[in-house]
């Protein structure tokens, strides 16, 4: 059956899981035997799997993991290590405005939430 397809209605495309190129040489194997993921397939490829890291993948994760670190220890140090202010420190004034003005178009509009 031939189905409309515009960028409101898309169309998932499934086929067999894909393992990937063939790796040369000694290499770690890859993990996992790949799966199809359908909220995945909504916003690009819906294949998950299988993983190959390798020694440069797993040198950023582990970098990755240290950046996160210290960048996150700092913000939370500047908050004086208190974890509500560091909550409320993240979201910026702009935000509070956005929401403030969705809030006052809904209530003048009188939109019902069934």
């Amino acid at each position: 059956m031939v189905r409309y397809q515009s960028i409101f209605t898309r169309v998932q495309v499934q086929a067999p899981i894909y393992s990937g190129v063939p790796l040369d040489g000694p290499h770690w194997p890859r993990v996992g035997k790949g799966q199809l993921n359908y909220w995945l397939g909504k916003i690009g490829d819906a294949q998950v799997g299988p993983v190959y890291l390798g020694w440069m993948g797993l040198a950023s994760l582990i970098c990755g993991f240290i950046a996160i670190e210290i960048i996150g220890l700092n913000m939370w140090a500047s908050v004086n290590w208190d974890p509500v202010q560091f909550v409320r420190a993240q979201t910026t004034a702009a935000d509070r405005e956005v929401v403030d003005a969705c809030l006052r178009l809904f209530r003048e509009k009188n939109f019902k939430f069934d």
